[in-house]
């Protein structure tokens, strides 16, 4: 499940087990917060549209960020949007003195993940 759930189950499909175990920062369970809010988490699948339903689609949004206010604007245009992505890394290395101790022979937890960047 990611951060643009609504116009995922739209245009792939989201299943409801998929829901399962999503909670938010508060422990919240996601399927709880649907309820709360009058929605049926296992209809979540029925949002999902045929391809070529539509030839364009648009998503509204509150303007949180103020600047439509500031230059006293009614409606702006979103050209571009940030993507948003989440992970949980594990870094793993073994504790060793650095001076000490030959590159070669190091295993510091950030170096292995740093080589594979730089390639």
């Amino acid at each position: 499940m990611t951060a643009f759930g609504g116009s995922a189950a739209m245009v792939r499909g989201v299943e409801t087990a998929a829901l399962t175990g999503v909670i938010d920062n508060a422990g919240i369970p996601l399927v709880d917060a649907m309820k709360e809010s009058g929605l049926d988490p296992e209809r979540m699948a029925e949002a999902r549209r045929p391809s070529g339903f539509c030839r364009a689609y648009i998503e509204l949004h509150v303007e949180q960020g103020g600047r439509l206010e500031k230059e006293k604007l009614r409606v702006g245009v979103v050209t571009a949007i940030v993507g948003i992505t989440r992970a949980r890394l594990t870094f793993r290395g073994r504790a060793n003195h650095a001076g000490t101790t030959i590159m070669e022979d190091r295993r510091d937890a950030p170096w292995p993940p740093r080589r594979s960047w730089e390639t």
